[in-house]
């Protein structure tokens, strides 16, 4: 077997335990690879995932910095998104918005997935003004907002009884690829004010 078709394999299996919330199994295979094989973004970038969907946020962060200091490895992307992520998960809205901006600094071209886990970040912190703001933000570069971002919002601003900005985000829905069909019952049940019991 070639060293890239064990890179791939290797990939995938810790993709494969992160998907499943078992990041130290993920984190077992990262650091089985040395010293035969030497990880690339890619690797990183699955580890640093499987890190956040088991809510090590610290861990995914640790292995950020770790890539930085490889020669070479630059993160990209789906990097920054999958710390983004991780940090969100972790109530960590401060280090999400500051990986934002640090990819922005860095000359990175932003993706709707980045902004998807800002807002998600954003969100679960509830923090609405900076997650309408990256709403924006994403329409201004021409993202092209998803159900998925419209719905995120849609809540941030719903959890904060914003409903006018729910509202609005709401009627622009319907540009977004899926428009309501995709996902707009839940948008329209987190726009709804919540009644008392």
């Amino acid at each position: 077997m070639s060293l890239a078709s064990e890179l791939k394999d290797c990939t995938r299996l810790i993709s494969h335990f992160g998907r499943r919330g078992a990041w130290r199994n993920a984190l077992w295979v990262l650091r089985d690879m040395a010293p035969r094989l030497l990880p690339n973004v890619i690797v990183y970038s699955a580890s640093i995932d499987a890190c956040g969907r088991g809510e090590q946020w610290a861990l995914a962060m640790a292995l950020l910095g770790e890539m930085r200091g490889r020669v070479g490895l630059r993160p990209n992307a789906t990097t920054y998104t999958n710390a983004a992520g991780a940090c969100g998960r972790g109530l960590e809205w401060e280090r999400s918005l500051a990986l934002w901006e640090e990819f922005l600094e860095e000359g990175g071209e932003p993706t709707l997935s980045l902004c998807s886990a800002l807002v998600g970040a954003l969100t679960r912190s509830r923090r609405w003004e900076e997650a309408l703001c990256t709403f924006g933000e994403a329409r201004r570069r021409d993202l092209h907002p998803d159900a998925i971002l419209h719905s995120a919002t849609i809540r941030a601003c719903g959890q904060a009884g914003r409903w006018q900005a729910a509202l609005s985000i709401l009627a622009i829905m319907p540009e977004a690829q899926g428009g309501l069909r995709g996902g707009g019952g839940g948008a329209q049940a987190a726009a709804s004010p919540r009644l008392p019991p």
